[in-house]
């Protein structure tokens, strides 16, 4: 939708990709991609280098996955993808060229 209104505003002969999908594309291709790195839910951690095997944050011992409480819907899911833990918190970072 903001790309439908940037559209808009700008002149007609603009490069504006028209999806969000053209513009993961753009980005992919000049080089702007980035690295996802699991985070600590309380910022103390980033489990990469000697933390990436780690399950619990080794300062503040809180857990480094979502805890799935409740299963709502009930559906067929492979088991490979119902046994990968979801992270609690995620950054991504971007590499400076």
């Amino acid at each position: 939708m903001l790309l439908k209104i940037l559209e808009e505003l700008l002149l007609e002969n603009s490069c504006l990709p028209s999806s969000y999908h053209d513009c993961k594309f753009t980005i992919k291709d000049l080089g702007f991609s980035y690295e996802k790195i699991d985070a600590c839910r309380n910022d103390c951690v980033l489990f990469r280098k000697e933390y990436e095997n780690e399950v619990r944050c080794p300062k503040c011992h809180a857990s480094g996955y979502k805890e799935m409480k409740h299963q709502r819907f009930r559906r067929k899911v492979s088991s490979k993808v119902a046994s990968l833990p979801i992270p609690a918190k995620v950054l991504r970072y971007f590499r400076l060229k």
